[in-house]
C-alpha cells in the first residue's frame, strides 16, 4: 500500500511541476500527505456578525452604500500555480446605492477560471434571496435599503508557457466606498518570491508562518470613501493600491511576449502577396513611404474589433487569418504591421501599453496588466509609435488623450529594463487653426470661419463628419453651435480632405453661419462677446479647495496648439467704447494670449493656446486654478461698441 501511495505522489508531482495550474491535481496531493486544505489557514469573515454589527445609514450621511468587509485570500503554490478566494459584504444604504448595487460584474480575464460560490441578498428579517447570474454578472432583484449583499467567488489561474510558473495581483485598500474592513491576505509557498509596492501609503503586513507556507496579512479598517473631484485622475492614481508580481523584471515581460508573437509573425504567402500588391508600382520608394503604405492598407482594409487586450486571450492571430477574415484586435493589427514590416525589410516590433485613461501609475511592478498593444518601427535612428486601430487616424499621429501611456517595448533588447510613456516626438502634432470673420447685421453675427485641423483632431472630423450626408453634417454642426449659441443658421458647409481613406493628414473647413440676438442695446451702446470656436468656461473645471487630487487635462484639452484670429468688421460709424487689452499668460503648463489690434474700422484679436503638460499636481491645483480664470474671463470678456 504505502509503494502505491509513493508512486501516486511522484505522479501528482511530476504533474505539478509540468502544470503548476493543475488544481486537481494539488489538491489530490494535499489531501494523500495528509495537508490541511490551504483556505483552512485563513481566517474566514464572520458574516452573520458583520451584518449584525453594521452601521446604519445615519452613520455615513454622505454616502449610499457602506463595504463592511472585502478582502482576498490568495494561495501561491510551490510551483508557482496560484488561486484566490475573495469576498465582498456590502450594505446598502439609500436607493443610489440600490442603482449603484443592483448589477455587479466580477472582473475576470481570459486565463482565469471563475467559481461563484456564494452571490445573495441578505434581507432585514436573515431571508437570503440568491442573486440571479449570467456567467460572471450578478443581478440583485427587489433590492431594498438596508439590505446586505453577500458576495463570495473563487478565482484559479491558468497562465502558461514562462508566466505558468508566476502571479501578480493588484488591491485597492481605498476607493470611491467608504467600508469597515479591508483585508490582502497572501499564503505563499515558501520557496517562492515575490515584490510588493503600495501606490501611495504603505501598510505594514502581519508576517506569520503556516507550515510549508509565508502567510502575509495587510489589513486596514474604517476607511471613508475617496470623494469625487472634477477632473480628477483614474482611481487608479488617487487610491492607496497594493500591487503585488513574483514576475522578476520588466524583460521578463519583454522576452516572454515577443517569444509569444514572433511565432505568429512570420511571413506566409498573405502577407508575402499583400506587400507585392502595395509596392509593385514603384522599387524605389522609400522606408518612410513603404510604412505609410502598410499603414494605409492596414487601416483601410482591417476592421478593428474592440476587444480588451486581456478579454480576448495574450495570443495574436496569424497575419494570413487577419487578412483573409479582413478583421482584428489591437495585437492582431500591430502583429500584421510588424510581419508586413519584415517582409518589407524594416525593423518593426510590438508595444504593449496601458493606456492613459487607466492611470499614469498603475504599474510599479511587473505584470501583464496591459489593455492595448500598438506597433513600433525604427527608421533613420528614430523611433516611430504606430497606433493601428483608428481607421480615420492619418499616419504617423496620435490622440492626445492617449499620450503618456505607459508603453513596454517588446523587442530582443538585452538592456531593456523598464517601461515609459508615450511621448514620441515623430508624432505629427494635434493643431487647429482658424481665421474668423465678423460681421453685424441688427442684433445678429454673420460668422465666416476657413480651418485647417492636423492630426488627431482631422482624425476626429473624419469620424464626426466624413460619412454623414450633407444635410446631417449640418444639423450635426447646428447641434454644436447652438450648446452656447441657441439661434443659428448654416449657410456654408464645406470640407476638403474628409474622407476616410484620405491619406493627408489635413482636413480643411469654410463654415459660413449666422448667430441671432447675440448683442444687447444698453444706454446707446452694443454688448456682445465673442464666439471663440474653443472658448473655455467656468464649467469647464470646478475646483473647491481644499482638494486632494490633481487635475488631469487629458479630459479637457485635446490639442497641442490652438490657434484663431478673429476679424470683427465694426458697422460703420461704429467703434469700440474701451480699448481691449492684451492678455498674455504663461505657465509651465499652458500657453495662452489674446493680443488685439486695430485696422481703421476692424478690430482683428489673435488667440492662442498651446498645452505643454496634460497635468496639474495637487500642489499646484489652486495656482492652476486662477489661471484657469483668467483665460476664462479673457474668453468671455464682453465688448461694447458704440
Amino acid at each position: 500500500m504505502t509503494n502505491h501511495k509513493d508512486k501516486a505522489k511522484n505522479y501528482y508531482e511530476k504533474g505539478i511541476e509540468l502544470n503548476p495550474n493543475d488544481y486537481e491535481s494539488i489538491n489530490a496531493l494535499r489531501k494523500l500527505e495528509n495537508k490541511k486544505d490551504v483556505f483552512s489557514y485563513f481566517t474566514e469573515p464572520d458574516v452573520d456578525a458583520l451584518i449584525k454589527n453594521a452601521p446604519k445609514a445615519a452613520d455615513y450621511p454622505d454616502d449610499n452604500s457602506v463595504i463592511l468587509d472585502e478582502e482576498v485570500q490568495r494561495v501561491v503554490y510551490e510551483n508557482g500555480g496560484s488561486e484566490a478566494r475573495k469576498y465582498l459584504i456590502v450594505k446598502i444604504l439609500t436607493q443610489k446605492g440600490i442603482d449603484a448595487w443592483k448589477e455587479y460584474g466580477i472582473d475576470t480575464d481570459s486565463w482565469q477560471d471563475l467559481n461563484i460560490e456564494e452571490a445573495q441578498v441578505v434581507k432585514a428579517n436573515g431571508t437570503k434571496v440568491p442573486a440571479e447570474r449570467n456567467d460572471n454578472n450578478l443581478v440583485f432583484t427587489n433590492l431594498e435599503v438596508g439590505d446586505v449583499i453577500n458576495i463570495r467567488y473563487k478565482v484559479q489561474e491558468f497562465e502558461r508557457g514562462k508566466l505558468a510558473g508566476h502571479f501578480w495581483d493588484s488591491f485597492y485598500f481605498t476607493h470611491g466606498k467608504p467600508y469597515i474592513t479591508s483585508k490582502y491576505a497572501l499564503l505563499i509557498s515558501k520557496n517562492q518570491k515575490f515584490n510588493y509596492k503600495f501606490s501611495q501609503k504603505a501598510i505594514a503586513p502581519v508576517q506569520t508562518q503556516a507550515d510549508e507556507f509565508d502567510m502575509y496579512v495587510w489589513q486596514q479598517n474604517k476607511q471613508a470613501s475617496l470623494q469625487w473631484e472634477d477632473k480628477m485622475p483614474p482611481m487608479s492614481d488617487v487610491a492607496n493600491v497594493l500591487y503585488l508580481t513574483s514576475i522578476p523584471d520588466w524583460k521578463f515581460i519583454s522576452d516572454w511576449y515577443n517569444d509569444l508573437a514572433t511565432a505568429k509573425a512570420r511571413n506566409n504567402y498573405e502577407v508575402k502577396q499583400v506587400m507585392n500588391d502595395l509596392l509593385k508600382s514603384n522599387s524605389k520608394f522609400t522606408d518612410m513611404q513603404k510604412v505609410e503604405k502598410i499603414y494605409n492598407y492596414i487601416t483601410g482594409n482591417i476592421s478593428y474589433s474592440s476587444v480588451s487586450f486581456r478579454q480576448s486571450g495574450l495570443i495574436p492571430q496569424n497575419p494570413s487569418t487577419v487578412i483573409n477574415t479582413r478583421i482584428g484586435d489591437c495585437k492582431d493589427v500591430a502583429t500584421l504591421f510588424v510581419a508586413m514590416c519584415k517582409e518589407a525589410g524594416i525593423k518593426a516590433n510590438l508595444v504593449l501599453v496601458k493606456t492613459r485613461d487607466n492611470g499614469l501609475n498603475t504599474m510599479p511592478l511587473p505584470s501583464i496588466d496591459f489593455n492595448h498593444c500598438m506597433a513600433k518601427v525604427k527608421l533613420d535612428g528614430q523611433d516611430y509609435y504606430i497606433e493601428l486601430t483608428s481607421q480615420y487616424l492619418p499616419f504617423r499621429c496620435l490622440y492626445t488623450s492617449s499620450l503618456n501611456s505607459t508603453l513596454l517595448d517588446i523587442n530582443e533588447e538585452a538592456s531593456l529594463k523598464n517601461t515609459h510613456y508615450l511621448h514620441p516626438l515623430t508624432r505629427k502634432p494635434n493643431n487647429v487653426r482658424r481665421n474668423t470673420s465678423i460681421n453685424f447685421e441688427e442684433k445678429s453675427m454673420l460668422v465666416k470661419e476657413s480651418t485647417f485641423e492636423t492630426g488627431s483632431q482631422a482624425g476626429g472630423l473624419r469620424e464626426t463628419y466624413g460619412e454623414l450626408s450633407q444635410k446631417d453634417r449640418i444639423k450635426k454642426i447646428k447641434e454644436a453651435i447652438s450648446s452656447s449659441y441657441p439661434e443659428v443658421e448654416v449657410s456654408t458647409l464645406e470640407y476638403k480632405n474628409i474622407d476616410r481613406l484620405n491619406p493627408i493628414d489635413t482636413v480643411y473647413l469654410t463654415l459660413n453661419y449666422k448667430l441671432g440676438n447675440v448683442t444687447k442695446s444698453i444706454g446707446g451702446m452694443s454688448i456682445f462677446n465673442l464666439p471663440w470656436s474653443s472658448k473655455v468656461s467656468a464649467n469647464d473645471l470646478q475646483v473647491s479647495m481644499p482638494r486632494t487630487s490633481g487635475i488631469d487635462l487629458s479630459q479637457m484639452f485635446f490639442v497641442d496648439n490652438d490657434t484663431e484670429s478673429m476679424t470683427i468688421n465694426l458697422p460703420a460709424g461704429k467703434k469700440m467704447v474701451e480699448a481691449i487689452q492684451p492678455v498674455t499668460l504663461s505657465s509651465d503648463i499652458i500657453e495662452y494670449s489674446l493680443i488685439p489690434k486695430q485696422l481703421g474700422n476692424k478690430l482683428i484679436l489673435t488667440r492662442t493656446f498651446k498645452l505643454k503638460k496634460d497635468f496639474v499636481p495637487a500642489e499646484k491645483v489652486n495656482e492652476f486654478n486662477s489661471f484657469f480664470k483668467k483665460m476664462v474671463e479673457a474668453d468671455n470678456h464682453e465688448l461694447a461698441m458704440r
